[in-house]
């Protein structure tokens, strides 16, 4: 079997796995004995977020990541994973210090993963918009606070 070919049947086997899908019996209803028990580690992080949630800490995660080939034109071919980290924390300064209506938000990224423009197109324009240097950035900071009774306002710490 010819690399092409091989090639495409990984993604054929890939893509058709991640858009697989499952349908539970019961409308949706998992069976007892498939439920999570008390112990389980989704079960007590889920627990220790609505704990941390009532005293005013919140805490963002998303994760981004794909693999992108260049199968024919450009420099040279091949193929690279990409992924993007988004990390944030946001805390309600009223639930922790007693600040009336005052709000902290700071939120940061981590682009990783090498650039397939880079390393295989060589073009002007960008293949993937999740792709940038390999290092971590502070993207957002906020200080919110109430003033008077009903005015707010923002400072972007940036």
């Amino acid at each position: 079997m010819d690399t092409r070919m091989s090639f495409w049947l990984v993604v054929l086997t890939v893509g058709t796995v991640s858009t697989g899908s499952y349908s539970f019996p019961n409308d949706g209803v998992l069976p007892a004995c498939e439920k999570p028990n008390a112990t389980s580690p989704v079960t007590w992080l889920t627990h220790e977020k609505e704990l941390l949630g009532e005293k005013g800490i919140i805490f963002l995660f998303s994760y981004i990541g794909e693999g992108l080939a260049n199968i024919s034109g450009g420099f040279r071919r091949g193929g690279v994973y990409e992924g993007l980290l988004t990390l944030g924390i946001s805390l309600d300064l009223e639930k922790l210090v007693n600040w009336k209506g005052g709000t902290f938000f700071t939120s940061m990224l981590y682009p990783h993963g090498e650039s397939l423009t880079d390393r295989y197109v060589h073009d002007l324009n960008r293949v993937s918009n999740i792709d940038a240097y390999d290092s971590m950035r502070l993207y957002e900071g906020t200080l919110k606070a109430l003033r008077g009774h009903c005015e707010s306002w923002g400072r972007s710490l940036l």
